[in-house]
């Protein structure tokens, strides 16, 4: 039997069976806070009374298949046990207060 030899520029196809499309939405940060009306606060005594919520990296939408790899990272080593050094961005929300008397 005769081994197969690719002729014509067969191998030179263009090849896009392992391609992933890696466009992605990320939020990084978002800050939403409300200041009470005087009329609300004077009452006791506040001057202004403001609460907020602030986040970090709250959602990322993207397409990639393999799930926990972060489309900003320069690779997709994430095996710490094998050496990867590159960690997912990591989320973060906080809530608070601002009083003023």
């Amino acid at each position: 039997m005769k081994p197969y030899v690719a002729e014509n520029l067969e191998l030179a196809l263009p090849q896009t069976g392992y391609l992933q499309n890696a466009s992605y939405l990320r939020l990084k940060n978002l800050t939403v806070g409300y200041t009470l009306p005087s009329a609300w606060t004077n009452p006791w005594h506040i001057a202004q009374l403001r609460v907020y919520f602030s986040g970090e990296n709250i959602f990322t939408i993207n397409h990639i298949e393999v799930k926990g790899i972060d489309p900003e990272a320069l690779t997709n080593n994430y095996d710490l046990s094998r050496g990867g050094t590159v960690y997912p961005s990591q989320k973060a929300v906080s809530f608070g207060i601002n009083l003023s008397f």
